[in-house]
């Protein structure tokens, strides 16, 4: 067996080519982007807050999430949210809850060895503060994009890559469409629903190898975008970006 390295979305992604047995490279194993929540394990959160499950297998109903501290059951609200063409997002909010460790387990709604369940932790603080807005007035946080335009056996990135100069646990963004704005919830990073952490924030605007569109909105020229904070309140925002898409790739 060999190692191919294939490039995704900014990062590298190795995939098996099983070479010495002249399998062709069309057998090699695609990844599989998976459920998640959006915030990393363990961070500080304030008492009444918010974050999302981004749902990229199967479907998870609202009643589907539990919460809990210290192994005893907390109210939760779990509504509905607009993700994109390849995932469904559910936002899941707390208000007024006891400072401690807040545990989120998400259980799909059809039980299958792929869709399992998944959870994530919360360290709730009463001294929780978000970052304030005015310390960022000075900052052109929305860099200029990178065009990635790469293909291979499986799958192709034909994507606009946007660096984010403001770290969030997640961004609303609002396509301006012909028929109005549409608004989307974005991770931190494209990697988180692979089970990587450890990336920079990048807007994926486009195909993404082994993940699909990240929007829906072709005719989209323009884009606006929310830093969010865990409390639900915007950090900072950037309006009017233009969306140009790269050219296709030559798929062979």
């Amino acid at each position: 067996m060999r190692l191919k390295r294939i490039g995704l979305a900014g990062g590298v992604m190795l995939a098996l080519v099983a070479s010495l047995t002249g399998t062709p490279p069309a057998t090699a194993k695609c990844m599989s982007a998976g459920n998640t929540f959006v915030n990393l394990p363990g961070v500080d959160a304030p008492l009444s807050g918010e974050t999302y499950l981004l749902v990229a297998r199967g479907d998870v109903e609202p009643n589907g999430i539990r919460a809990s501290q210290a192994g005893a059951p907390v109210a939760i609200e779990v509504t509905r949210e607009a993700g994109g063409p390849e995932y469904k997002v559910l936002r899941v909010s707390w208000r007024g809850l006891s400072p401690g460790v807040l545990t989120l387990e998400a259980q799909p709604a059809k039980k299958k060895p792929y869709f399992g369940t998944v959870s994530t932790t919360l360290n709730l603080r009463a001294d929780w503060k978000s970052v304030s807005a005015r310390d960022l007035r000075s900052i052109r946080w929305v860099g200029s994009p990178k065009s990635e335009v790469s293909q291979w056996t499986c799958s192709h990135s034909q994507v606009q890559l946007f660096p984010l100069g403001v770290k969030a646990f997640a961004y609303r963004v609002t396509f301006n469409t012909g028929d109005g704005p549409r608004t989307q919830i974005f991770p931190p990073n494209i990697y988180r629903f692979f089970g990587d952490d450890d990336h920079k924030p990048i807007l994926p605007l486009g195909h993404v190898s082994c993940f699909g569109e990240t929007f829906a909105h072709p005719t989209a020229q323009t884009f606006d975008i929310e830093a969010l904070a865990l409390d639900g309140t915007v950090i900072t925002s950037a309006h009017g970006i233009d969306i140009t898409r790269p050219r296709s790739p030559m798929i062979r």
